[in-house]
């Protein structure tokens, strides 16, 4: 694995993974809109709150300008995607109660603070063991 990228871009399992993750926020976004009836307030309301649930991916994506190790762009993207991932499987497909929903308004910043910086310090040591492991290359 390339583990030194350019400067604001990302590596390309990182970018991958990303596209997922925007993918599964605009997928779940319209559907729950759509479920609950179209007018503009509705659609204004959904494009604001993918808006918010995607802020995650684009710090990461502003933070390929100084962390160029695609181990620590992968692995955080993974983290932040998985987790909003299961976040709206827990929302959409078992909710437990009403109030399963806020769990959608948090989950951005507990990504955006909490998992973004473990999940480029647990990429960075996985890249220091994948090199200890390989060893050098010529």
């Amino acid at each position: 694995m390339q583990t030194e990228v350019a400067p604001g871009a990302l590596a390309p399992v990182a970018r991958q993974i990303c596209l997922l993750g925007v993918l599964i926020v605009v997928v779940s976004t319209a559907r729950a809109g759509i479920s609950s009836g179209l007018d503009l307030g509705m659609l204004l309301g959904g494009v604001l709150f993918a808006a918010w649930a995607l802020t995650p991916l684009a710090a990461l994506w502003a933070l390929s300008y100084r962390v160029r190790d695609a181990w620590r762009q992968a692995v955080a993207a993974l983290l932040l995607v998985g987790f909003d991932a299961w976040a709206r499987v827990e929302v959409f497909l078992f909710p437990t109660s009403s109030t399963d929903a806020l769990l959608l308004l948090v989950t951005p910043a507990i990504a955006l603070f909490v998992l973004l910086p473990i999940g480029l310090l647990v990429g960075a040591l996985c890249g220091r063991a994948w090199h200890l492991v390989r060893g050098p290359r010529a």
